[in-house]
Parts: C-alpha cells; sequence; structure tokens
C-alpha cells in the first residue's frame, strides 16, 4: 500500500540520573537519622504504558491524492490502556477497502506507540488487503496528527466532521434514489463511517452492489463511498466514489437534484444521477 513518507524528528532523549548524595564515612551524632536515600532518576520521554491522550480521541482523516496510487485514510482512535484495541482504519484505494485494528503499545506524551492486529474486513472479497506495520500517531501544536508506519509511510490528518459511531449521510442525499437509463442508486438514511451507505442496481436487476461510507458529514461535504462489493449477478465490483452534489441551503438542506459519481483518484466524474 503506499502512502506519504514524512515525519518529525525524534524527541531528544531526556536527562539522565541525577547525582547521588554525599556519603560519609564519619558516625553521625544522631543515631536515629534516617537512612541515606537511593539516587534518583529524572523523567524521560522513554515510552511507557498509559492511557491514549484525551487530545488524540476521535476520528482522523488524510489523503495522498496521486491517481492510481491515490490512498485515503480513516483512523478512528478510542480511549483505552496498554494492550487495549484502541483503533479502528479505514484505507480506501482506487479499487479498494481495507479495514483493520490496532492496540495501544505505548505512550510518550502526545505520542502513541501502536502495535496492529490485522485486517478485519475487506471490499471487494479477495483483494487481499496488506496489514500496516507499527504504527505512531503524534498530536502536533497546530492540532494535526502526524501518522507514521515503521515501514516508512505516513499522512497529515485532520479531525473528521463526523465522529465515530455518528451519522455521516448529507441530509441533501439521504434516503435518496438517484437514477438514468442505466443506473440506479439508492441512498440509505442514518449512516457511520464502515456502514453501508448506497446500493447501486442495473435497471434489469442482474447486478447490485453495496458501498459503505467512509468519508461524510450531515451538512454535505467530500463524501467517498468504498468499493461496490457484488452482491448480486456475474459482475465485475465497482471502484470507490468521490460523490459531488449541490443542494439550497436550508434547516436540513434540500434535496440535491444530481450527484456526480468520480472513481477515487480521478479528476473527471464517470457519471451523473437525477434524483428520482
Amino acid at each position: 500500500m503506499v502512502a506519504l513518507s514524512g515525519g518529525d524528528d525524534d524527541p531528544d532523549p531526556g536527562p539522565g540520573p541525577t547525582a547521588g548524595p554525599t556519603v560519609t564515612d564519619e558516625p553521625t551524632d544522631d543515631p536515629t537519622q534516617d537512612p541515606t536515600q537511593e539516587p534518583t532518576q529524572d523523567p524521560t520521554d522513554e515510552p511507557v504504558g498509559g492511557n491514549v491522550p484525551a487530545g488524540l480521541v476521535g476520528a482522523w482523516e488524510g489523503e495522498s491524492l496521486g491517481g492510481e496510487n491515490s490512498i485515503f485514510v480513516r483512523m478512528e482512535i478510542a480511549e483505552g490502556t496498554q494492550g487495549d484495541t484502541v483503533v479502528t482504519q479505514y484505507t480506501v484505494l482506487p479499487e479498494g477497502l481495507c479495514v483493520e485494528q490496532a492496540s495501544l503499545a505505548s505512550v510518550s506524551g502526545d505520542t502513541i506507540s501502536l502495535t496492529p492486529e490485522g485486517i478485519t474486513s475487506e471490499a471487494p472479497d479477495g483483494i487481499n488487503c496488506p496489514p500496516y506495520s507499527d504504527q505512531t500517531a503524534l498530536l502536533q501544536p497546530d492540532g494535526t496528527v502526524r501518522w507514521q508506519t515503521s515501514d516508512g509511510g505516513g499522512l497529515l490528518m485532520s479531525r473528521s466532521t463526523t465522529n465515530p459511531g455518528r451519522d455521516g449521510m448529507p441530509y441533501a442525499i439521504f434516503s435518496g434514489v438517484y437514477n438514468d437509463d442505466d443506473l440506479s442508486v439508492e441512498f440509505e438514511d442514518v449512516v457511520s463511517a464502515g456502514e453501508l451507505a448506497a446500493t447501486f442496481t442495473e435497471p434489469d436487476g442482474d447486478c447490485v452492489w453495496e458501498s459503505a461510507l467512509v468519508r461524510g458529514g450531515t451538512s454535505g461535504g467530500n463524501v467517498l463511498l468504498g468499493p461496490g462489493a457484488v452482491t448480486q449477478g456475474d459482475c465485475d465490483p465497482l471502484p470507490s466514489y468521490d460523490l459531488s452534489f449541490t443542494a439550497s441551503d436550508s434547516a436540513f438542506g434540500d434535496d440535491a437534484p444530481t450527484v456526480a459519481f468520480t472513481p477515487y483518484g480521478d479528476d473527471e466524474p464517470e457519471f451523473t444521477l437525477d434524483r428520482e
């Protein structure tokens, strides 16, 4: 899997142990004097067990666009302590969606180190998603997250407008049916990231596909669907799609009259459908 390389330099190591107290062979006048304390060590930035920093909890998104090498990653970080499963990741490629989890290995300041737990699902079936290697996520002073893998991959991430488990289906298209002479698409109502968002159907019903929501937001914005997995018929899977649409302003947003579907990584829509 191709990702953008980058990241900050490692932090400077912390100071070493302090000098121990002076020891003398002369007896003390007070036999009840407390014994000499052992030398102490100053705190360091070495990774230790701990809890996920509060500032990292939530959903983060980042992408690198480059045609067929484009990649989008959504990282959902939960509260937890060392050894807990705290991360679910959605990785979108032009022809695939990989979902995996990771556990908390250690914490150092605003950086968490993660141990991969493997792929939990993939679409379409059989694409053999390669799991990520060990990872780190650093909360930076500007509020972004620098995510890196031990094999050199990484992305700069921003906080998502859709929190884990919250509705991300735009009001302008939810429950809508859009079609032309060759294809019909029905959108779901309330949808969180990773859940079924759209069903694609050919007019004769020979082929049916289902796509999950990966990036969205009730007010609209950038909507990204995972690839269309075949649920009926002997058909090829559909690619991942970026959706674009417009709607008039209202309390919940008026229905969008059209939706354009652009294969992820491409510059131009493949097709545009009208609302039924």
